[in-house]
Formats: structure tokens, C-alpha cells, sequence
């Protein structure tokens, strides 16, 4: 029964959000976000992964053996045509899934409405816009449908549900993706003065994504700016690919009064009033990082490498920026914008005259998070989760991206990252969390031809990367040598390669006379060091305090150590068990004061203990589980006829029938685990028999 006490709640509930809306635009006001860098990724489409197996391949599970590739954020689309169709509420759970994972502040991808709220006006001859319906309704209703939103207005009603539905996962709103997507190829390129650039006119709807009059994008901005903003203060409306320059200007020197964009009391602000977050898309490879134009020659000069591309992040974030600041986005006129990154990547196989190898995607993705951080860059959100063909089978360069190779429709476990991908997940592992230290970095006098960052941990405690700068065209080939300055506090230091989220290896090294490459190499302060780099369970392991001017008394913690703690310089201690546990060394003075602290994550292993599932399909045997083995070195099937395997998950013709001890085994620094099951095979009498999909057929 609806009480007159029910009907007073949900009157004092709407009056609330009325009385909320918002007061001020971004010309009044924006927050500077203050978040951690988060790496990002555009998942893509694989209808047999469902979207919670995708983030476990992005983050990792550790419990299931996933180790991920670094992601920390995901940039999804929660389209109308969608959400009309499964609910509002349709991805709640995976939201919250992906916050378990460690995957938070997320972006999400907001318009594409359904058919039936589709605008069915031609604003260019035989085809109709693709935004709303009804934008131009007004946005509130004070209550009168049992909302305080305006049902009739598709658009407010759509994304005021989201925003309730979403807020506690989403931090970034982005407002179509690639609003300003140029379908003629060349009139957002083209300067001002010339025909039909848009400098000086408008797009025409016919040349351009929304098929609509850019005020009316502008519009679109308003509405989420000031639904967002009610729903939640804290969320950042954003602004991405817009392709050119040209098109983010356009939106700025019009508002969202549909006769023509002209200001009035009903339309008094342009675009640049609603929203926080200036995105873009970043591909270095075709987007002119890469090579500059020479008059003397009538010819392009290229500089295609990794260092080039990761500068050119920087510079295209700039050309945006001379836009915002001419229409007052400067912090003085009006508060400047936050940045983000909602695609990036190189492709690792060379086409047409673009770059593309291996070397140069792997080296990218580490220098391209230094240069997000160094820039204040919010998120950066690679293209894509994995690669769409197998290497040779790629025909054009977005088919090589990916943080893993083709996924293979089988588990995620049995998933194979590329080089990027453990690269990102080792920049992760190693510096995320840490807060970027410019005065640090000075203080290295890195010499010409060395590029780096540094990194602070909570206590103090620093993390370098370094690398010798590239400059060659068409190649990834550098060198220099690096000598850290004395005075720095330590005399030796942990590196740790672009590979050390796969191979857990790591090694002490002096500070001087250090060896660099192209590829970008982690250094970390230590003040306690092991007699060992593997760890393994039930070892005794020698932890020693580094010798500091002014030390008096320790303090240690072992994270399923036994001992657990310790007041000693030097002890040992015993993991019983494997898994990442935390070490920390706390250094006092005679006084009781901290000197130093450290808090080391440290990987022990055991033995594998390999597990599988196994069916058969007539003398077909497949793979349908494997779990205990992602920390092995080697692994190796027999499948009881005088055939092996290398592979994780392969699929064995039998020729003969019997009963066959299947065996699997792998091996780690650790020892090695084996597992077997016997199977019974039915081999067909005839010799024209089906081949399988992999080189483990016996003929």
C-alpha cells in the first residue's frame, strides 16, 4: 500500500534533487584530478569471452592463475540501444567485478541511442542524425513523471539512470566516441581560409560522424554536464576523439542554440562550459608524430621509433591545447581542462610506411606511461586486449594490437600476452601507486642521449626507469652508459628487466658504469637485501639490513614468515607457503626515529602441482582445464604414445586404441610437479581420419 509517508519520502527525495542541480558550468569551475595514472584498455569484441573474462586477462586473477597484463581501468560502452534492451542495470555486477579485480575511476562511453529514441530528422539528404530524440525538451521536470528528470527527454532520462546506476565505478563520462570522426578524410585537416574547412564553417552533418549540426553535440554536452553534475559532483564529463583540432574548435565557439550556435540568454555558453576532460585518441604511427615535412627536399623526413611516438603524445595533447587556450581554457579565463587518453598503441607488424615491429610496440608501451605520468595525463586506454589474426594473417595495422596475441577461444588461462603486454604488466607491478618525482629525476643529471623517471613510494624509497634515447628511423637499436650521483643514499640498486612480470627475475647492480638500451630498464632503491633473487617455499632466506649512517635499532615484519617479526640487522626467515608476501625493514635512530622504511614485495614459489581435465571425442583428446602450472619454466605433455607436446592446451589424435596414461608435467627453479590420468581410447578402424587444429597430429 502506498502510505501517505511513502509519497511524503519520495516528495522530500525529488525536492532533494532539485534543489541539487547545479549552479556552475566548467567556465566556473573544474577539479583538477588528483587520482593515480591508471592504464587502460578498450576490451573489444569477443562474444566467447564474456566481459568478466576479459578483466581477468586485463588485471589478473591470481587465484585462478591469471596473471593479467597491468590493467588498472577499462574504457567500456554502456550504449542507450543496449541498456533499452537489457536494463539499466544489465552491468552492475560486472562493474563490481572489475573493482575486485583492482580495476576502478573507470571511463565509459556514453550515447548510441535506440531506434525508437533515435532523431529521425535528415539534416543531410537520405541519411538521419544518429543522436536523441528530443534533446531539446527541457532537461527537468521538477518531479511531474514521479522523477525529477524529464522523461520525455531520452537523452537526460537515459543518462541520469546511468549515472545513478554507475557512479560508484565510473569516473570518467566520455560523450560519444569520435564525435568529430571526419567521413570525407581531409576537411578537418584543412587550414583556415581554405573551402570547407572547419576553421571557419561548421561541419556539415553529411561529412561527419553524428550526421547532425555540431550545436547540436554542444547540446548533448549540456545535458550530461549538468545530469552528471547533479548525480554526482565527483564524476568528470569528457570530451574524446574529436580527430582534429578544427572540430574541438567548433564545439567551442558554439553553444547548443539550434538556429546556429549564436549565443543568447537561452543559449549563452559554448561547449567548452560543459565538460572537464579533454581526450583524445593517440596513434603515432599515422597521426604525424612521426615524420615532418621538409621544403627543401619536397619530401617527408621519418623518424619512426619509440621514443618519437611517445613524444608525439606529448604534442598532440599540445595542439589541442592552443585551441583551448585561444577560446580561454588557460586557468585564467577559465579553469583549464584535465586530459586523458582513450586510445593508443603501435602496431607491431610494419605497413605501408608506418612503423611496426615488436621492439618498437614493447618500448612504446613503457615510455608511453612515463610520458602519461610526466604529463598529467589521467588514463591512457590501449587498443586493444588482444590481436585480431595471427601475425601472418594480419593485413592492416590495427590487427596487430593487442596487450595478448589472437585469443584462441579457449580459457583465459591458456592466453598468450605479447610483449607489450608483460611490459605493461611489469611498468605496473613496478611503479604503480608510486608518485612521480620531477626533483628526483633532476637530481639524476641524466646526460644527453638517456631518458628516465623517477618514482616515490609512500616511505621515500625510489623507483628509476632509464633507458638510452632512440633516434634512428626505422629502428630500436640504442646504447649509452649511465653512472648514478654519488650522495643519493645508496651504492647499489635492484634491476629489474621490461620481462620481470613473467619471469620474476631480478638482480643487484652497482651504480655506476650501467649499461643502456633502448629498451627502458627498472632500478630500485634497497635498504635490505636477501642472500637469494628466487624464493622458494620452505627455504631459509637471509634478509640483512643495508648499513646506514646513524642506524640504532630494526624493526622487520614477514608476511607468512616464520618468524613473522624480527629486531635483528640480519635474520632468516621461512615462507611455508608460496604467493607474493611483503617484507618490511624499519631503520631507527638512537632516538627511536625513523631513518628509512621499506616495504618489498617479494614472489615465492613452490613446485607446480598441475592439475587437468581431459575429453575425448572419439580418438580426438582435448584440453578442457590445466591450473597449478603459470609459474612453470617449461612444461611438457606425453600422451602415452611416443608423443609429446609443448603447448599449454594442444588437442592429440590417437591412431590406436588402449588404455593411455596421459602425463603432464612442469618444472620452475623450485622443483618439479606432475600430474597424470589414465584415458581410454577408441580408435577408428579406417584411415581417413580428421585432423585437428594444431602440429600434434600423428599421421
Amino acid at each position: 500500500m502506498f502510505t501517505k509517508y511513502a509519497m511524503l519520502i519520495l516528495c522530500l527525495f525529488l525536492s532533494g534533487i532539485a534543489s541539487a542541480q547545479i549552479n556552475y558550468t566548467a567556465n566556473d569551475q573544474v577539479t583538477t584530478y588528483n587520482g593515480q595514472f591508471r592504464p587502460g584498455i578498450n576490451f573489444g569484441s569477443y562474444p566467447t569471452y564474456s566481459d568478466e573474462e576479459l578483466a581477468e586477462l586485463a588485471a589478473g586473477h591470481p587465484q585462478k592463475g591469471i596473471r593479467g597484463v597491468g590493467v588498472k581501468a577499462a574504457r567500456p560502452g554502456l550504449f542507450e540501444s543496449f541498456t533499452e534492451l537489457y536494463g539499466i542495470d544489465a552491468r552492475v555486477h560486472t562493474y563490481q567485478y572489475y573493482e575486485s579485480l583492482g580495476m576502478k575511476e573507470n571511463t565509459v562511453i556514453v550515447g548510441f541511442p535506440s531506434k525508437e529514441h533515435t532523431d529521425d530528422t535528415y539534416y543531410c539528404p537520405n541519411i538521419p542524425s544518429t543522436l536523441f530524440k528530443n534533446m531539446y525538451l527541457d532537461i527537468w521536470d521538477g518531479g511531474a513523471n514521479g522523477t525529477a528528470i524529464n522523461d520525455s527527454n531520452y537523452y537526460a532520462k537515459y543518462i541520469f539512470d546511468l549515472v545513478t546506476a554507475y557512479k560508484d565505478y565510473v569516473r570518467f563520462w566520455e560523450i560519444w566516441n569520435e564525435p568529430g570522426y571526419d567521413y570525407s578524410g581531409a576537411l578537418g585537416s584543412l587550414p583556415p581560409g581554405a573551402p570547407d574547412n572547419w576553421w571557419d564553417n561548421n561541419p556539415n552533418p553529411c561529412d561527419y560522424k553524428l550526421r547532425a549540426p555540431i550545436f547540436h553535440y554542444v547540446r548533448m554536452l549540456r545535458i550530461s554536464y549538468e545530469v552528471i553534475k547533479t548525480v554526482d559532483p565527483t564524476a568528470y564529463v569528457t570530451v574524446s576523439g574529436t580527430g582534429y583540432p578544427s572540430f574541438l574548435d567548433a564545439i567551442l565557439r558554439n553553444t547548443d542554440n539550434p538556429v546556429d550556435g549564436s549565443p543568447t540568454a537561452d543559449y549563452p555558453l559554448g561547449g567548452g562550459a560543459y565538460f572537464d576532460v579533454m581526450g583524445y585518441h593517440a596513434y603515432p604511427h599515422f597521426d604525424g608524430s612521426l615524420r615532418t615535412w621538409v621544403d627543401s627536399t619536397q619530401s617527408w623526413s621519418y623518424h619512426r621509433h619509440s621514443d618519437a611516438a611517445a613524444d608525439g603524445l606529448g604534442a598532440t595533447k599540445d595542439s589541442m591545447q592552443i585551441v583551448l587556450r585561444a577560446h580561454g581554457y588557460d586557468g585564467i579565463t577559465y579553469p583549464k581542462k584535465n586530459w586523458i587518453i582513450t586510445e593508443s598503441n603501435l602496431p607491431r607488424k610494419e605497413f605501408e610506411d608506418f612503423i611496426g615491429s615488436n621492439e618498437a610496440q614493447k618500448n612504446f608501451i613503457i615510455k608511453s606511461v612515463v610520458q602519461c605520468i610526466k604529463d598529467t595525463i589521467a588514463q591512457m586506454h590501449y587498443y586493444k586486449i588482444s590481436e585480431d589474426t595471427d601475425y601472418d594473417g594480419a593485413y592492416y595495422e590495427f590487427n596487430v594490437m593487442g596487450l595478448y596475441k589472437k585469443l584462441n577461444n579457449q580459457a583465459p588461462i591458456f592466453q598468450t600476452p605479447t610483449d607489450e603486454g608483460i611490459a605493461l604488466a611489469t611498468t605496473t607491478q613496478l611503479i604503480f601507486g608510486k608518485e612521480y618525482d620531477a626533483d628526483r629525476l633532476a637530481q639524476l643529471n641524466l646526460p644527453q642521449g638517456v631518458r628516465g623517471a623517477a618514482f616515490k613510494d609512500e616511505d621515500g624509497n625510489y623507483t628509476y626507469l632509464l633507458w638510452a634515447k632512440t633516434s634512428i628511423d626505422q629502428s630500436e637499436v640504442a646504447s649509452a652508459n649511465y653512472s648514478f650521483p654519488g650522495g643519493l643514499g645508496f651504492t647499489k640498486l635492484l634491476k629489474y628487466d621490461w620481462d620481470y612480470s613473467q619471469t620474476n627475475e631480478f638482480e643487484t647492480v652497482p651504480i655506476t658504469n650501467i649499461s643502456l638500451t633502448g629498451t627502458p630498464t627498472f632500478f630500485v632503491e634497497q635498504i635490505f637485501k636477501t642472500n637469494s633473487t628466487t624464493f622458494c617455499a620452505s627455504d631459509s632466506i637471509q634478509f640483512t639490513a643495508n648499513t646506514i649512517a646513524g642506524a640504532d635499532s630494526y624493526a622487520w615484519t614477514f608476511d607468512g614468515g616464520l618468524p613473522a617479526t624480527s629486531t635483528l640487522a640480519s635474520t632468516k626467515v621461512i615462507f611455508g607457503t608460496s604467493g607474493i608476501h611483503e617484507v618490511t625493514c624499519t631503520i631507527f635512530d638512537e632516538n627511536g626515529a625513523i631513518l628509512r622504511k621499506q616495504t618489498q614485495k617479494i614472489n615465492v614459489e613452490s613446485p607446480p602441482t598441475p592439475f587437468f581435465m581431459l575429453s575425448l571425442k572419439g580418438p580426438i583428446l582435448r584440453v578442457d582445464s590445466l591450473s597449478g602450472w603459470t609459474d612453470a619454466q617449461s612444461i611438457e605433455w606425453n600422451f602415452g604414445d611416443g608423443t609429446t607436446s609443448l603447448l599449454p592446451s594442444p588437442e592429440h589424435l590417437y591412431l590406436s586404441s588402449g588404455d593411455i596414461d596421459v602425463v603432464f608435467e612442469a618444472s620452475n627453479h623450485c622443483g618439479t610437479g606432475q600430474y597424470a590420468q589414465t584415458i581410454h581410447v577408441v580408435a577408428p578402424v579406417a584411415n581417413n581420419l580428421p585432423t585437428t587444429a594444431n602440429d600434434s597430429v600423428v599421421h
